[in-house]
């Protein structure tokens, strides 16, 4: 039996028996446990099976009590670094079998945190191949809209730590809002303990979807053609595809189709 589809410029042809192939995907969790889920969800859904035994195995580690705060380790507010606990679930996630593993965090790949990450994986040899999150959105806005200028939503903790720095290496034209606006204002839409996404991630509140709007005007303002939904809480909050003119990146749908075209070439 053959499944074709086709979403978004990718094209797979699932049979049963490529499934059974695949690698066991690992999900390194707990920073952002409903983004987690997310990640999940648009994995089951892009996979197109017909039927359970169609679906990609996957090892979710969700271990939020290990991982101290990113952005809070980024402005120096803790000292302990995230890359420590997110290492336990990582190694937790190969121990059970995890051969492609995947960071549903983009403050995670801020340099400081991801470069001690990998150096502790290094240091065990711990065996996995790594579908890196910035990597495959600058990837994926250099395939779908080369040549536009894009902006990023993201934490304070992402913005000051440089996890999109990387978009410079693809030629990418990015800005982020004004920096009192995301330190302000969208960083509180994720980060309030009482209307914040983190507080709220079923039932986005008024509050989080104000301050959202406010930074993608803000966004809107300097002229930016797509816009990045760069924490990967925000998709829970923001389905639209596009607003106005404007094209809106969903960056767990993007990191589900890497993991699915990681799948399809192994």
């Amino acid at each position: 039996m053959m499944y074709e589809f086709s979403i978004l410029n990718f094209k797979y042809d699932f049979t049963l028996c490529w499934i059974m192939k695949c690698k066991t995907i690992g999900v390194v969790g707990g920073m952002g446990p409903y983004a987690d889920l997310d990640l999940m969800t648009k994995i089951r859904i892009l996979t197109g099976a017909k039927k359970d035994q169609m679906h990609i195995p996957v090892v979710l580690v969700s271990f939020p009590d290990k991982i101290v705060d990113r952005s809070e380790f980024i402005v120096g507010h803790v000292k302990e670094n995230p890359a420590e606990g997110i290492f336990l679930a990582a190694k937790a996630a190969v121990n059970a079998g995890a051969k492609i593993l995947a960071i549903p965090c983009a403050t995670a790949h801020s340099p400081k945190i991801l470069n001690r990450f990998m150096e502790l994986s290094n240091g065990q040899r711990l065996k996995f191949q790594f579908v890196h999150l910035i990597k495959s959105i600058a990837e994926y806005i250099s395939k779908n809209y080369p040549a536009k200028k894009v902006g990023i939503l993201s934490t304070y903790g992402a913005y000051l730590g440089g996890a999109y720095d990387i978009f410079g290496d693809y030629g990418i034209d990015y800005v982020f809002p004004d920096e009192k606006i995301v330190r302000d204002v969208l960083h509180p839409a994720i980060y309030h303990e009482e209307y914040g996404i983190k507080a709220n991630p079923t039932d986005i509140s008024d509050f989080a979807k104000t301050n959202i709007t406010i930074a993608m005007k803000d966004l809107a303002d300097k002229d930016v053609e797509v816009i990045v939904l760069g924490c990967t809480e925000i998709p829970l909050a923001i389905k639209e595809e596009r607003i106005k003119n404007i094209h809106i990146v969903d960056v767990n749908r993007v990191l589900a189709l890497k993991i699915l075209e990681k799948c399809r070439m192994d």
